[in-house]
């Protein structure tokens, strides 16, 4: 756990990782709310707050990214449209990423992310 509470654009860059971590994670299978916690905590290495989560999922289903199972317990899939979105986010984002990513973390261009982490 980390030892100071995130600065707000700390905050707002993670939410905006995690929106598109969560979408990843149901693009390949159903889940329920605890197992994207679950999930996000291996990944991370912490773990993150139940309502960060549950806020995220709640507005990507507003959004039409992806859609709530109801049954004896929630679960979530992504939706075509979600779909659509990593698609493109992948095909056509990527290199604008990156380069943001260097970018924040003052790595130099040419260096290998992996290596600088």
């Amino acid at each position: 756990m980390s030892m100071h509470p995130p600065s707000y654009m700390e905050w707002m860059l993670l939410r905006g990782a995690l929106r598109l971590l969560i979408l990843a994670l149901l693009e390949d299978s159903i889940m329920q709310g605890y197992q994207v916690v679950k999930h996000v905590e291996s990944l991370i290495g912490e773990k993150p707050s139940l309502s960060t989560i549950y806020t995220i999922l709640s507005n990507l289903e507003k959004e039409g990214l992806i859609k709530s199972l109801k049954g004896e317990t929630k679960r979530y899939m992504i939706t075509e449209r979600g779909r659509a979105l990593l698609r493109r986010i992948r095909s056509e984002s990527k290199s604008r990423i990156l380069k943001l990513i260097h970018r924040i973390l003052g790595i130099e261009d040419g260096i290998n992310l992996q290596r600088a982490l």
